[in-house]
């Protein structure tokens, strides 16, 4: 276990933790643990978790500035939105698409564990991400099932403390889910 992961992981659970509360806080506790994350995903090549990392960095300050935004003009209330059944869907399409897309590029092109995998993973996270800087309550959803499969990616690669993490990321999931439902379309 390294410190960077100890480090990646007392973060991030803090801040699913205000995610879950929609406290604004939530999105620089995610920039740390996602740098930590990042640093390291490489060390144990997981390049498309590496990239991911990268791209939680930028979409935390995409959705602290929405948020805040939101919380702003709506007399600190952050309007919960959904997907209708077509743009589920198209969103599933795209994750599915790129997903595999990446996977080729990394497993022709890289020395990455589990090419495919991983890159289906990262593109759903990617989807997710931008769903929750939206405040569309299907990121808590896609949150629940991308974190379960993660949970068999890091016992695989013997992060157990990143595994753990994930698990934790579950129940965080659920009650954010159960929080946004009560204040769906507020």
């Amino acid at each position: 276990m390294k410190i960077i992961e100890i480090i990646g992981f007392l973060f991030a659970v803090l801040g699913i933790y205000f995610s879950a509360k929609r406290k604004l806080i939530y999105w620089p506790l995610s920039i740390i643990s996602s740098s930590a994350y990042m640093l390291f995903f490489y060390e144990i090549n997981l390049y498309a978790d590496t990239l991911l990392q990268i791209f939680f960095i930028l979409s935390s300050i995409y959705g602290w500035y929405n948020w805040h935004k939101s919380l702003v003009e709506n007399s600190d209330v952050l309007i919960i939105n959904s997907l209708n059944k077509k743009q589920l869907v198209l969103t599933i399409g795209v994750i599915l698409l790129s997903g595999v897309t990446i996977g080729i590029i990394f497993k022709n092109y890289s020395n990455a564990d589990y090419a495919y995998y991983d890159s289906i993973l990262f593109s759903a996270s990617v989807i997710s991400t931008i769903l929750s800087a939206k405040a569309y309550i299907e990121n808590w959803y896609f949150w629940i099932v991308i974190n379960s499969a993660y949970i068999l990616l890091y016992i695989s690669k013997q992060a157990h403390l990143t595994a753990i993490l994930y698990l934790i990321l579950i129940g965080l999931a659920i009650l954010g889910l159960r929080d946004w439902k009560k204040n769906l379309n507020v």
